[in-house]
């Protein structure tokens, strides 16, 4: 069975700080929850979004016994449309038809992952019934609230 990795970000524009945070599944069991912060002016929702798959990849790679084929759930238009798009901004040298691609090292960072595991992203309604998605959310707003608390 297919390790699914549920993923969120995260920010407060106003602190400038984001989360980002991973709930990796297999065989219907919550194996870990990740989760990260981070602060700074480079931080926006989408690096978040980002950061979280990266985190969530990265695990897997690291953990060979959960095999090569994910599955990645977001909320993010942004993440599951650009894991499509990625083959045609490398083809056009990181652009695309607004101009250089946002984000490009975490783009890149995706596009390595896409090279050594099978991962196929899957979008879901944000802030709705499912329940690990929910999850990944509180996570990812967990970690950055500490950051604010500090």
């Amino acid at each position: 069975m297919d390790t699914i990795i549920y993923v969120d970000g995260g920010v407060s524009m106003k602190n400038k700080v984001g989360g980002c945070s991973a709930v990796i599944v297999k065989d219907s069991q919550i194996l870990v929850e990740l989760s990260e912060a981070y602060s700074g002016n480079h931080i926006t929702n989408n690096t978040m979004e980002l950061g979280g798959v990266i985190l969530g990849l990265q695990y897997v790679l690291e953990n060979p016994e959960l095999g090569k084929e994910v599955i990645v759930i977001s909320d993010s238009e942004y993440v599951v449309l650009g894991s499509e798009r990625l083959n045609k901004w490398k083809l056009r040298g990181w652009k695309n038809t607004a101009g250089k691609v946002k984000n490009r090292e975490l783009w890149e960072a995706v596009d390595y992952l896409k090279s050594v595991l099978d991962i196929t992203f899957k979008w879901t309604k944000g802030h709705s019934s499912n329940t690990l998605n929910n999850l990944a959310d509180e996570l990812a707003v967990r970690a950055y609230t500490k950051l604010i608390k500090k």
